[in-house]
């Protein structure tokens, strides 16, 4: 045995091995009495990990990683670790960072982030450069990120905001679909659970390729987009490529030595060409967007930015010149420049946009307030969504301010120390090259500086909290020069996207939603280890009012075809226009136009006579206008029909356009308008109407005029209407198909069966909803030839279509797809007057509840509420004194 070990010691393989394991540990081990000696706090570190050993073994994230080191020393202002084998400073003192971050600025002025610039071309932007290029490339881009280039920029975001929603909406619909199909528990679901984290990535993705790149990126739609693929690639980075970001500072040498390339080379090819295209393309046809790529363009060409100064011109940034002539800004550079904005706005954004909305899922009370600010804010304009609108949303900016603090995209930052330094207020004096670390995410959770800082608390950035906190402790965007270049436009950017989330739903937690957050350990941003704690959320309808729910769709939202008239109401106690004209008590009649001119000449003058818009589809607009727009707000509803070109036609559209209802009608100047006069005797009405223009809508009138489909959710068509104009009512539905637009269809009367059965049939079966009243029903079911045995069972018997049925001495009802609802009449409140308006304007009520997802009964309660309050007034109209809350 003795020989054996002998031999061995003398064999030279074993004694080299000794040696340089020896060697290794030496080297590995040989700094670690550099905090000893300096007297530093510090903890004993393990060879060839240091104290980064959980961190850089992705057993912890980065947050949780940082903020265990920042309690080893609860009372110190500072301390040091390891990392590997190289010693750095971790600060804890707010004035200390201070003089990090500004006041020696001149000596941290580096990150020390070392780049392979032949081997990752895209990594030579203003995050990594040094010394003269950074100055001189930051001097260069800071006016790009200035208000008034923002406020240019702004009409882009609201475009990504405006694709956000209709995605949203698109998603949701077919939830709903699928839920109603699945489950008999609604036909109008109000929640569904969707992907907040993915929802929000794309939309930064659209923003910055549009404000970056100049392109119109549709990652929110098209999940083949080349910058989605790109943006997945980038989020989740090999273990190897995120080991070596974590050791390139430590080990810089043996980094470039091994030409190590941490950016995926098609990522790298792809940003390169699609920036060399875009700068060829813009330069050749002198294309301008306003956008980033536009800026970078122009200080290519021509060293310099034009500055927006106070009064609104510009003016050339000359002082900036002699340090412009530091860098040259090729393609290359401009490509670098343009990676680093979609790289950093890009991911972090979308976090926050997401732990936003997670939090206010949590906090329900906070989500509210936001909301609130959020709609008040847009109210003031009329709804729009504009730069200056923002600006106004105090609370909301609180909430995203909380959010970073809670959630800092950065977890740490790091400098370098240029010259050597002494630590102020003690002898420690720091080498040239030591690395110093401000822990973002420890301090933004320090109890001294936030107390209960794990509890969700916007108040904390009110003015009276922001004075008394340190200014240096919050820094989820840095401080001093070398902050984010780009902290406007990504507190922009995030606010617009959670106002296109809140603005139009409650964001819930649901049973999948993790509580709290995990963050991903292989991640170097603050970021959740599979999206926003398995990325779903429930957003559901909100609890707004419907006037606010409305304003926020995008107008119109509601299209009508139908016949317009001009109603004449007034009250005939003894019959006599009755009897001389042989009208029936609550029928409906139509009159030759000699006839109608004879009727007008004997109706009566003064208080008893009532003019106003008629026509059941314009009446139904005109109340469903009145129920859910705001007074000179957006036009909500869109109406299409014959007129003439006459006194009466005049008369008409001046009623219209004083509802505030977007009326395009056809003019038929050989024809008179349409009228109807309707006789009141002892509460029934009498109607006897002359068509004229209204019954003529030709396949010519809608080739002129435009359908505003990208808005329209419903489209409403009187069965009057199919009478005469079928063919336009099928070119109609077949222009909406495949845009999930709910096609709803009125019988309005028995007689019309008679001639019209078999187009009434026809068009029963393109609609989705169809309105009738018990004797219309019966009408449709013999038209169709169904046995029933009630007209309860006719509905059952339609396929795919939804009933509703009304009558006055009755309950009424609504039934679809299997399922039924039935609600007691609901008693006016105040004598039956008219009833001419009562079924057009439940249609108006049943409209506003299915618009805003209500369920099948509420939609049905809403409709018979809203005819309760119409028939107690003179025409189909509502009072101007409706509380706010009428359909909540």
């Amino acid at each position: 045995m003795l020989s054996l070990i002998k031999d061995c010691l003398w064999e030279p393989l074993p004694i080299v091995l000794i040696m340089l394991g020896y060697a290794l540990y030496a080297f590995l081990t040989s700094t670690f009495d550099y905090w000893l000696v300096r007297g530093v706090p510090y903890r004993k570190p393990t060879p060839l990990l240091g104290n980064f050993g959980d961190l850089l073994l992705f057993r912890k994230s980065q947050p949780e990683g940082i903020s265990e080191m920042y309690n080893w020393f609860g009372n110190e202002r500072f301390f040091g670790v390891f990392r590997v084998r190289s010693p750095i400073l971790i600060v804890r003192d707010p004035e200390l960072i201070k003089c990090v971050c500004v006041k020696d600025f001149h000596v941290f002025c580096n990150r020390g982030i070392p780049v392979n610039s032949t081997k990752d071309p895209l990594s030579g932007h203003l995050f990594n450069l040094e010394g003269k290029h950074w100055k001189s490339l930051r001097s260069k881009l800071t006016p790009a990120f200035s208000s008034g280039k923002l406020k240019n920029m702004f009409y882009l975001l609201v475009e990504c905001s405006d694709d956000l929603t209709r995605l949203v909406e698109r998603r949701l619909e077919v939830l709903e679909n699928s839920s109603s199909s699945s489950s008999s528990s609604s036909s109008f679901p109000d929640a569904s659970i969707v992907e907040v984290r993915e929802l929000a990535a794309n939309f930064t993705i659209d923003v910055i390729g549009s404000c970056a790149f100049g392109i119109h990126i549709n990652a929110l739609s098209d999940e083949d987009s080349e910058f989605r693929k790109a943006a997945g690639r980038l989020s989740k980075p090999s273990y190897k490529a995120t080991l070596w970001r974590m050791l390139r500072t430590s080990m810089p040498k043996l980094y470039k030595l091994l030409g190590v390339q941490v950016i995926d080379p098609s990522v790298t090819k792809f940003f390169m060409d699609v920036v060399s295209q875009m700068v060829k393309e813009r330069e050749n046809k002198a294309l301008k967007r306003h956008d980033f790529m536009d800026l970078l363009i122009e200080l290519k060409n021509r060293g310099t930015l034009e500055l927006d100064n106070g009064n609104g011109l510009r003016a050339h940034n000359d002082e900036e010149v002699p340090v412009a002539e530091e860098i040259v800004l090729d393609e290359n550079t401009i490509a670098a420049q343009a990676f680093v904005f979609f790289v950093a706005g890009y991911e972090t954004s979308s976090n926050t946009i997401a732990f936003c909305l997670y939090e206010l899922a949590v906090n329900p009370e906070i989500q509210e307030k936001a909301r609130r600010d959020i709609i008040d804010a847009l109210d003031k304009r009329d709804g729009k969504l504009t730069y200056d609108a923002v600006q106004d949303m105090k609370y909301l900016d609180m909430v995203i301010l909380e959010t970073l603090r809670k959630y800092p995209p950065a977890p740490l930052l790091s400098r370098r120390c240029e010259y050597p330094y002494k630590l102020p207020g003690s002898d420690v004096e720091l080498s040239k090259g030591m690395r110093v670390v401000i822990p973002i995410y420890a301090i933004h959770h320090d109890p001294k500086h936030y107390p209960e800082p794990d509890k969700f608390r916007p108040e904390r950035f009110g003015d009276e909290e922001k004075r008394a906190r340190h200014p240096y402790t919050f820094l989820p965007f840095g401080e001093g020069p070398r902050n984010c270049i780009g902290t406007r436009f990504a507190l922009l950017q995030t606010k617009v996207g959670v106002i296109t989330f809140l603005r139009k739903y409650q964001v819930e937690v649901c049973e999948k939603t993790d509580i709290p957050i995990k963050f991903s350990r292989r991640s170097l941003v603050t970021a959740s280890e599979t999206g926003v704690n398995s990325g779903i959320m429930y957003l559901s309808a909100t609890t707004l009012s419907v006037k606010e729910i409305f304003a926020n769709f995008e107008h119109p939202v509601v299209m009508a075809f139908g016949n317009p008239l001009l109603d004449v109401i007034l009250t005939d106690d003894e019959n006599n226009l009755l009897s001389k004209y042989n009208l029936k008590i609550d029928g409906q009649t139509e009159l030759e136009e000699k006839v109608m001119e004879q009727l007008f000449a004997d109706l009566p003058e003064g208080s008893k006579r009532k003019t106003s818009a008629g026509g059941c589809a314009q009446n139904t607009m005109r109340v469903l206008q009145k129920l859910c727009g705001k007074k000179n707000g957006p036009k909500i509803c869109v109406y299409y029909g014959g007129l003439g070109k006459d006194s009466r036609g005049d008369m008409l559209e001046e009623l219209v356009r004083s509802a505030n209802v977007d009326a395009r009608y056809a003019i038929h100047p050989t024809l008179p308008t349409g009228v109807c006069v309707s006789i009141i005797n002892d509460g029934y009405r009498s109607l006897a109407a002359t068509l004229g223009a209204a019954s003529i809508y030709t396949l010519e009138d809608l080739k002129t005029t435009v359908l505003p489909l990208d808005t329209v959710r419903v489209i409403y068509i009187e069965g009057f209407f199919v009478t005469h104009s079928l063919d336009v009512a099928k070119e109609v539905v077949r222009r909406a198909q495949g845009k999930n637009i709910v096609i709803a269809l009125n019988l309005n009367g028995t007689y019309i069966f008679e001639d019209h059965h078999a187009a009434l049939c026809e068009m029963v079966g393109l609609a989705k909803i169809v309105f009738g009243n018990v004797e219309e029903m019966k009408a449709l079911a013999n038209s169709l030839n169904l046995k029933f045995d009630n007209p309860t069972d006719i509905p059952f018997l339609l396929n795919n279509l939804k009933g509703v049925s009304v009558n006055a001495s009755n309950s009424s009802s609504v039934w679809g797809q299997g399922q039924s609802a039935q609600i007691s009449p609901i008693k006016p409140k105040s004598p039956v007057i008219d009833t001419t308006g009562a079924g057009d304007s439940l249609v108006a009520g049943f409209l506003a509840g299915l618009l805003t997802k209500k369920d099948p009964k509420t939609c049905l309660e809403w409709g018979c509420k809203v005819a309760s309050e119409v028939v107690t007034n003179i025409g189909a109209t509502l009072s101007n004194d409706l509380p706010a809350d009428f359909l909540q």
